[in-house]
């Protein structure tokens, strides 16, 4: 299989650096400073040295030009100030109020504020620029993980399926009583074969390669026609809800919202004791349905946040969780026009909190289809 080719993300400029530097309050401080120490200097010099009416052009050219490198490094509002307060001082102390006109005063302010913006309209286009390669790069590599895993996932599961066959034919020759050590042998066997397709199946629904046509859910409704499938996925774990009573539709692919709220469930029950309880919630908050899935298991520390969301990714033992129930739940909700965060801290639990638009529910009802989603065990 040929990859695709990603583009090089451009390294940032000195120059660029140093822009952005300007605009840090510890950037616009020193650049500040520096410009008017330089513009003392100039001014006070052509004071003390000579003649106006023979000198009076070269500070000021110096001066506006430091008022225009001020207002390029450091924005336009410290450039104009700065080339303000210049004219005002060149025209009293160097040129003694006789130099053209006072229109001076406008003119160099003008000039700086006019080198400041266009400075920030090249930082913006700069970011513009990186934040779009960024977007490229990360459409390729959702691209490249598609091709892989919907190539090899389909060869995968044709395996699993022969495995499983011949695991139920093995099952079916075998008397309970004959060889019970090779009948639980067996039993883990196809176990384990749906676990990997379980597997499988969360992978393809990741890499956007398993999709189905959108249909209208009200949120609460389908929470609580998971309740006794939850509540024994999670046993001995207890489930508490606090179901809004609002109507809370919402437009998913058929079965997503089951697959969403089973994972995180799972998720959260990985995460907590086996006296612990697991809160589902849902709520509308203006043109958005939330739903909330809060467990009160050890936490997560700020460096394992920023992970939170990687694939595979999991604070638990590998024998305990496949590290996909948080990157398909996002996924789910981002393709429905939503998004997922975290509220998490060490020693006080995780709340994961699902936003998603509210739609209008199909033919006047709730729109609930679909089966229910099997949780990867």
């Amino acid at each position: 299989m040929a990859r695709a080719g990603s583009p090089e993300i451009p390294s940032a400029l000195q120059h660029i650096e140093a822009l952005r530097f300007g605009r840090t309050i510890r950037g616009r401080t020193l650049f500040l400073v520096a410009a008017l120490i330089l513009e003392a200097v100039i001014l006070s010099t052509a004071a003390q040295q000579g003649d106006a009416d023979h000198f009076r052009g070269v500070p000021g050219v110096s001066a506006v030009f430091v008022a225009c490198a001020l207002a390029a490094l450091a924005g336009p509002v410290a450039g104009g100030i700065v080339a303000a307060g210049s004219a005002v001082v060149f025209l009293g102390a160097v040129a003694g109020g006789t130099t053209g006109s006072w229109l001076v005063v406008l003119l160099w302010p003008a000039v700086a504020i006019l080198a400041g913006m266009l400075t920030d309209r090249l930082l913006a286009a700069d970011a513009e620029q990186a934040r779009l390669v960024a977007r490229l790069v990360e459409s390729e590599r959702r691209q490249l993980a598609t091709q892989i895993v919907g190539g090899i996932g389909h060869h995968f599961n044709n395996q699993l399926t022969v495995m499983m066959g011949y695991a139920e034919l093995a099952q079916l020759r075998l008397a309970d009583g004959d060889d019970p050590g090779t009948v639980e042998a067996i039993d883990a066997l196809h176990r384990a074969g749906e676990r990997l397709s379980a597997i499988t199946r969360l992978l393809f629904i990741l890499s956007g390669g398993e999709t189905d046509v959108p249909a209208s859910r009200d949120v609460s409704a389908a929470v609580r026609a998971l309740e006794g499938p939850l509540a024994e996925a999670i046993a001995p774990r207890r489930l508490e809800f606090r179901l809004t009573g609002e109507p809370a539709p919402v437009l998913l692919e058929d079965r997503a919202l089951d697959v969403l709220l089973t994972e995180l469930v799972r998720n959260a029950a990985e995460a907590t004791p086996p006296d612990a309880t697991i809160r589902v919630a849902t709520s509308r908050s203006g043109e958005d349905v939330v739903l909330e899935v809060a467990d009160s298991g050890r936490g997560m520390s700020e460096s394992e946040l920023l992970h939170a969301f990687e694939p595979f990714f999991s604070t638990k033992p590998p024998v305990s969780s496949t590290g996909l129930g948080l990157p398909v739940a996002r996924a789910l909700a981002e393709r429905a026009g939503g998004d997922v965060t975290l509220a998490s801290r060490p020693g006080a639990g995780t709340t994961v909190s699902v936003r998603l638009p509210v739609a209008a529910p199909a033919d006047g009802g709730t729109g609930l289809t679909g089966g229910v989603a099997a949780p990867v065990r």
